[in-house]
């Protein structure tokens, strides 16, 4: 068997720096996890489990986005009876009819911060960007996943190739 001390130093620079990059990953994903999944479902009063299964599966009984929203952490930004208007245009389709009767409410308590350049939040000032938010929420798409998935391994089978291509540099250099 094959010991890390009895490779050259570069191979093991090279076994070293790939599972601290991995390592480094892993960190990443995990805050990620928290900052985008688990921290926003526990400011709403969901625990853990619940709050992932929600990212990735959609919202329980085919609730949207601005429902929950509403209903959670935005609830304490709108009146009751405003937010019981929108919640009832949500409820009968969000048509582009009954927007009007809802425009002043969005204008009003949303768009201070939904703003229309907004970039990590979705923007509330029209009628095409509250009916995105307005769709059942069936989690995160297949095709979403798979960018990230396939953006990740590019960057690690760069990472890799070009540390594979600086161990063969060294080790010529060593058999010169």
């Amino acid at each position: 068997m094959v010991s890390l001390s009895s490779l050259p130093i570069a191979f093991r620079a090279l076994f070293s720096s790939f599972l601290i990059l991995i390592g480094v990953g892993y960190l990443m994903a995990l805050s990620y996890m928290y900052l985008v999944v688990i921290e926003p479902h526990q400011q709403m009063g969901e625990g853990l489990v619940a709050g992932i299964s929600d990212q990735y599966h959609g919202l329980p009984n085919g609730q949207t986005l601005i429902e929950s929203a509403l209903m959670g952490p935005m609830a304490s930004h709108i009146l009751v009876a405003d937010r019981a208007s929108i919640l009832q245009w949500v409820h009968e389709g969000a048509k582009a009819g009954g927007y009007r009767q809802v425009a002043p409410i969005f204008a009003a308590n949303c768009a201070i911060c939904h703003m229309a350049d907004a970039q990590s939040i979705p923007p509330l000032t029209s009628f095409e960007a509250v009916q995105r938010v307005s769709k059942t929420d069936t989690g995160t798409s297949i095709s979403d996943l798979a960018k990230v998935s396939h953006i990740l391994k590019s960057a690690e089978f760069s990472a890799t190739f070009l540390r594979l291509v600086a161990c063969a540099r060294s080790r010529r250099a060593t058999v010169r």
